[in-house]
């Protein structure tokens, strides 16, 4: 029996975006605000980071049941309760009382992420066609990106006015637009399948779902974890990833206390990082026509690497200097933007187990990664804050090397051709 594509998969995408944009928002815009937060709360500024430390390990908490749970049940209930347990933290945030409080909040708000990357993400990979998920995933992640790209020009700005606690007002406000919006627009996509003539059907293999008997969850998790292009390229994106969440980490130490630059200022500094990304993932569709997807990851990641390698020598030889990092990160966000949602495509598909598992397991692989590095870089002694910074981004990238010729060796095999028109 079939089914006529969804109509209103334009609208969930919407508010599938103003999701993402809402969760992603919430972390940029309080960034430039953290001084205040420390310092009504009588904390140091090294604590800094924590926010952001205990936003990421909220995204990897929940991840190991949230992909059998929507590979069984589906995939809309699910995002839509985290919609709303999103709303409850933002406003948990609003009302806290101690800095224990704000980031246990902050902890319960990451997890936010790993309903997008899931549950929304996995929705839209099943929803369309390769290439139209490929340019899809690409044009949510401009408007996603508008987020730390506007969120620390925001943030500063509100701050020069209002105190810091009014920002999860806001963020309240929009999570309650998009929990009201994906209620009713979400379409349910874990039990049918993409067919050419733009119409589901329901999964012949069922067998791939895993049910709620542990064992067959364990089972399932360890089938995926055997297979080498699934694991070298998680390690590939968790690396390749982390000089972009320890720049937001550590740069209102870098930008305001170091260099001591307004919040103002520290928000414009953003702008050429993140229009970076937004750059490279406008080229995306065009890219695509020429290369393949194995392709775009090899070019995507030697951009990133040659571009991180130039900011690490950079700083050794200009030490404390302002352009040496702003350069170099925006060219890394370009190569990030071309690269990403042909990586994740690849990944996902690297294996024939369920979506929602495999999603899940790369979301907290790389979430991991990404708390292990803003942790690691908030040990950076403050005197060599920035060459310290980019010396070790620097490693990062050289570190993914290997998983990057292990994950295009194994992609190999799976003999992916040019995405075609």
């Amino acid at each position: 029996m079939y089914l006529e594509r969804f109509k209103i998969e334009k609208y969930f995408i919407v508010f599938l975006v103003l999701f993402e944009f809402t969760v992603y928002l919430s972390n940029d815009m309080i960034m430039p605000g953290m001084l205040q937060v420390t310092q009504e709360f009588n904390e140091i500024s090294a604590n800094i980071p924590l926010a952001l430390t205990a936003f990421l390990l909220g995204g990897a908490s929940i991840q190991l049941i949230l992909g059998p749970l929507s590979d069984s049940f589906g995939r809309r209930k699910l995002m839509v309760f985290g919609a709303g347990f999103f709303l409850f933290s933002s406003i948990c945030l609003y009302f806290s009382s101690s800095f224990s409080e704000f980031i246990f909040f902050r902890f319960l708000q990451g997890m936010g992420t790993c309903f997008i990357g899931v549950l929304g993400y996995v929705t839209v990979q099943e929803l369309f066609s390769e290439k139209e998920a490929v340019v899809t995933i690409s044009l949510m992640a401009n408007v996603a990106l508008i987020a730390p790209l506007l969120g620390p020009l925001l943030g500063g700005a509100y701050l020069e006015f209002f105190a810091w606690r009014g920002i999860f007002l806001i963020t309240s406000v929009l999570s309650f637009i998009s929990f009201i919006g994906l209620y009713f627009f979400m379409p349910e996509t874990a039990h049918f399948q993409y067919i050419e003539n733009k119409k589901f059907t329901k999964k012949a293999d069922l067998s791939m779902l895993p049910n709620l008997n542990i064992l067959n969850i364990f089972k399932t998790m360890q089938n995926i974890l055997k297979n080498k292009a699934f694991l070298s390229g998680c390690c590939l994106a968790g690396l390749n990833g982390v000089p972009i969440l320890s720049w937001i980490a550590l740069s209102p130490n870098i930008l305001m206390e170091k260099l001591g630059l307004s919040s103002a200022l520290y928000g414009f500094c953003q702008v050429p990082v993140f229009g970076g990304i937004i750059l490279g993932t406008l080229c995306v569709s065009k890219l695509l026509n020429r290369f393949s997807l194995p392709e775009m990851v090899q070019k995507g990641s030697i951009f990133i690497i040659i571009s991180i390698l130039i900011m690490g020598i950079s700083s050794i030889i200009f030490k404390e200097n302002l352009f040496i990092l702003i350069l170099p990160m925006s060219l890394y966000g370009i190569g990030l933007g071309a690269y990403n949602s042909s990586l994740y495509r690849l990944i996902l598909y690297s294996t024939n187990q369920a979506k929602g598992t495999v999603a899940s397991l790369f979301s907290i692989i790389t979430a991991l990664f990404f708390a292990a590095g803003t942790k690691l870089v908030s040990l950076i002694d403050t005197s060599h804050q920035i060459v310290g910074f980019a010396l070790f981004c620097s490693v990062c990238t050289l570190l993914a090397l290997p998983f990057l010729f292990l994950f295009l060796k194994k992609s190999e095999k799976k003999d992916y051709e040019t995405v075609s028109k």
